[in-house]
């Protein structure tokens, strides 16, 4: 058995500067030489390697012109592929595979680089945008982008991630009106578009970055991801308890810190349910904080359904049609958003009700980027029962 390392072979393709750089042609070029790998030996752990790297590559091509697919699942594959490059550029021969308690070490250093150097540097996105924000008053070539960018960025980034999400082969104009103004933006002001679209996308999530998704997960009621979250948190800081030397008192304080959110946000039936967060059930804090949340909703929607009474029969059941066929045939969150928001658009140019349906419009479309697709159909299913289809 030849005992060698892969990343010795002179022939094996170089990582290019980013996923976005692959496409069919280096895509195939990397399936050719994996298939050739076939025909070597190699120590297991390379052969298994290599395995897995041809099986990645032949899928990336194999998606690569497919228009059911959305640009954003063609990049993750491509971005296997460029990961996998990096791995046997950085000429470390291939004698282990890391395991996943590794690679999380590893992702959790990353991550505190980063953290680190988006403290230092995240201020400058926001002067960067600002600069984005300002050209769009400014030049005359850019001014009929100023509504989009009059936005929140996080609406803005919202609004994005819908557009990505449209398959290739239904890409138009109006649908990807907001990515097409990034990209004018871009031009203007020498930008280059990816980077612009990337200071968008860090910059509308800054709030991720630093601030805790506890209190998210409550309000949605999302008790099951909540309860693992918690369990986690707290055997790890039992386990660094165990073993510190330094730094117990904040550890101390920070288990029971902990161990109150546990006990304000769920109950437990029975004796030892606390050591297994699959039983853990919300309290009545925890859903009062939901339930509030659907008052408010219903509250808003009773008060604009009295107010849309005053539409002529035929345009309003044509705007209860657009959103029971929203609701039935989209399943993705993303494109919820967009497709309302110009089910809504017709709405106004139909009935005349500019205000009205624009209101309906924000209790609808105005939520948290991180609202989950249920919460929305929630709401259409309340919308649409006084309304049914016809």
């Amino acid at each position: 058995m030849e005992a060698m390392a892969l990343s010795a072979d002179p022939n094996f393709p170089k990582a290019l500067d980013s996923p976005l750089d692959y496409d069919a042609k280096s895509l195939k070029v990397r399936v050719e030489w994996g298939k050739t790998l076939k025909k070597r030996k190699f120590t297991p752990r390379s052969e298994a390697f290599a395995a897995g790297y041809l099986e990645i590559a032949e899928e990336a091509l194999a998606v690569d012109d497919d228009d059911e697919l959305s640009d954003s699942e063609k990049l993750n594959l491509k971005e296997k592929v460029f990961r996998l490059d990096q791995f046997l550029q950085r000429n470390e021969d291939l004698w282990y595979i890391p395991t996943p308690a590794m690679q999380k070490l590893a992702d959790q250093a990353a991550l505190l680089t980063k953290l680190e150097l988006y403290g230092r540097y995240g201020d400058y996105m926001n002067i960067e945008l600002a600069q984005v924000r300002d050209a769009t008053r400014k030049l005359e070539e850019l001014k009929k982008y100023k509504p989009i960018f009059a936005n929140y960025w996080t609406s803005i980034q919202t609004k994005i991630e819908s557009e990505e999400g449209v398959v290739e082969s239904e890409k138009t104009m109006e649908n990807q009106s907001t990515i097409v103004a990034v990209r004018a933006c871009a031009k203007a002001l020498n930008i280059p578009e990816e980077h612009l679209l990337e200071t968008i996308k860090h910059y509308a999530n800054r709030n991720e970055r630093f601030h805790s998704d506890i209190e998210r997960l409550v309000s949605i009621g999302k008790g099951p991801p909540l309860a693992n979250k918690i369990f986690g948190d707290l055997k790890y800081v039992q386990d660094c308890l165990d073993t510190a030397t330094q730094d117990r008192e904040f550890l101390t304080y920070l288990k029971i810190i902990v161990e109150r959110l546990r006990d304000d946000w769920f109950v437990f039936r029975r004796e030892g349910d606390k050591e297994d967060p699959e039983y853990w059930e919300l309290s009545d804090k925890a859903r009062s904080l939901r339930s509030g949340k659907d008052e408010a909703t219903g509250a808003a929607i009773a008060e604009y359904k009295e107010q849309l009474k005053g539409i002529s029969e035929n345009s309003f059941q044509e705007v209860i049609r657009q959103y029971h066929g929203l609701r039935l045939v989209m399943s993705h969150k993303r494109r919820v958003r967009s497709e309302a928001q110009g089910y809504v658009q017709e709405a106004k140019r139909r009935t005349g009700k500019v205000e009205m349906i624009q209101n309906l419009h924000e209790a609808l479309m105005d939520e948290p980027r991180y609202r989950q697709l249920m919460d929305l159909t929630e709401t259409l299913d309340r919308f649409g029962q006084d309304y049914p289809a016809h």
